[in-house]
């Protein structure tokens, strides 16, 4: 039984690695998809023409957010800001990564 472990833990890394380089190039992959889901829910509420006020459509997206994370009892929260808040545990070119994302937001 361990060596069926072995084998199927050996083929899982093989595979990961036929499409990433290194963990770190999976995480810049992760958050480059976070920040165009992100950016793409900010678009929806903050360009919605839809709602005149700019205050109004601030206030829709706070709305829609709370009304997320209420859905997951406030379990979950933005990967940047968490990540963030983990900067020493991370690779050493993430932290000019996160902040350029922040700021493209």
């Amino acid at each position: 039984m361990e060596q069926l472990h072995k084998i199927s833990f050996d083929y899982l890394k093989r595979s990961f690695y036929y499409y990433f380089k290194s963990k770190e190039e999976f995480g810049k992959t992760i958050l480059d998809y976070y920040n165009h889901f992100f950016t793409e829910k900010l678009k929806q509420r903050l360009l919605n023409e839809n709602i005149s006020s700019a205050l109004e459509r601030i206030h829709a997206f706070c709305t829609k957010a709370k009304t997320n994370m209420a859905k997951y009892n406030f379990n979950r929260g933005c990967l940047v800001g968490k990540l963030m808040q983990n900067e020493s545990h991370l690779p050493p070119d993430y932290p000019i990564l996160l902040n350029n994302i922040l700021h493209h937001w």
